[in-house]
């Protein structure tokens, strides 16, 4: 993710793009060898779920997850949602509602609405801790991604965003109960990734383009590019997107990082003649960085810092080789240098940033795997 970084909006490019251009601040982190003490700590103790969880995976494959603070969710290839506490106990399974395999799960704030969506087409919501059985949609094209409303539990009109093809809509339910679909994005691509929080929602295609949309103004407020190549396929190397609080999220794809910031336009940051529909709001690309010889797969705040799940490159596990072979002190193992990593990344608005851990993960089979097969989650 070493490309320029550029905003656009919707309807002035140069009203709506960020206010300084952070291409100049694009740097790789530098790795912490100052204290030999810290890397013999690990910081992180890794657990895999056990007790049911392990009988509910022996004939199937996840396919995505999301975390909450009460419980796990995760969808399956054969369309099965689980609800799983911290230990791997089942709380609650959806079966017989997609046909297809689970893209995407979205919870709400409360813990108590879980949305789905699959390669069926269907659109599930199901209140997780009640009797009542699920709401289905269906379109006409597979659906990739969902985001319910942050207080979707407690909202009457029960508003949720959602991917199918290259369109992403805004469903919401009037007051005969009766489903309204208000289309805010299409024709670029497969809608990929989308996450809402507070009034804002955030979503990425295939095309490499991140979007910026305000739920009460309705209207777009910044488009967030990189340069595309054609040695990477979208569909191998995901745009992931996260909230880090209600007004900042980070975007990660391939080996590029952006931390951006949703910020109200001011008196400095006002044109000369501001246009009557210029939003509200913009979007400012605050810190930009790459991942160091790694291809990104998750990435999620940390206190103050970044997580950072990636797997290293074939050129940096071949140079570290060459580099053991000609230093007999150097310790090498092949079979952990290829293994997925779980970096943690500090001083994020600093010029350098400072990779303060990093650590293998002990993950069975990980050479059938590739970038798009892993996530990580927070909450």
């Amino acid at each position: 993710m070493a490309d320029t970084a550029e905003t656009k909006l919707k309807n002035d490019e140069d009203d709506n793009a960020a206010q300084r251009d952070p291409s100049d601040d694009v740097h790789e982190y530098e790795d912490d060898d100052d204290d030999d003490e810290d890397e013999d700590e690990p910081i992180f103790k890794y657990l895999q779920l056990g007790n049911e969880f392990l009988s509910i995976m022996k004939d199937k494959a996840t396919t995505c997850f999301a975390v909450h603070t009460k419980f796990l969710a995760i969808g399956t290839d054969f369309g099965t949602i689980y609800v799983l506490d911290s230990m791997g106990n089942c709380i609650a399974k959806y079966d017989n509602i997609h046909g297809g395999a689970i893209r995407d799960i979205s919870i709400d704030t409360y813990g108590e609405a879980l949305g789905s969506c699959s390669d069926d087409g269907k659109v599930s919501i199901a209140p997780v801790f009640a009797s009542k059985s699920p709401m289905t949609l269906s379109f006409d094209r597979p659906t990739k991604t969902i985001a319910l409303a942050p207080n979707y539990a407690r909202l009457k009109s029960k508003t949720y965003v959602v991917g199918h093809g290259d369109k992403l809509s805004i469903v919401s339910t009037d007051w005969l109960g009766r489903n309204k679909f208000q289309t805010i994005d299409g024709g670029e691509g497969t809608v990929t990734n989308v996450r809402w929080r507070d009034r804002f929602i955030v979503w990425a295609n295939n095309t490499f383009l991140v979007k910026v949309y305000d739920t009460l103004t309705r209207g777009l407020i910044s488009i967030i590019q990189r340069s595309t190549t054609h040695e990477f396929r979208p569909e191998l190397y995901p745009t992931v997107i996260n909230w880090i609080d209600d007004r900042m999220f980070v975007v990660g794809s391939i080996d590029s990082v952006k931390i951006c910031a949703i910020k109200e336009q001011s008196e400095a940051h006002k044109p000369p003649t501001l246009a009557a529909n210029m939003p509200l709001y913009f979007v400012e690309i605050v810190s930009i960085f790459k991942v160091a010889d790694a291809y990104l797969c998750g990435i999620v705040p940390y206190e103050q810092k970044m997580a950072i799940l990636c797997l290293p490159t074939k050129e940096a596990v071949e140079r570290d080789r060459k580099e053991a072979e000609e230093d007999e002190d150097l310790e090498w193992d092949e079979e952990d240098a290829m293994r997925p990593q779980l970096r943690i990344i500090g001083d994020l608005y600093q010029p350098k940033k400072r990779e303060e851990h990093s650590n293998s993960l002990p993950i069975k089979n990980f050479r059938k795997y590739r970038c798009f097969d892993y996530c990580l989650g927070n909450y």
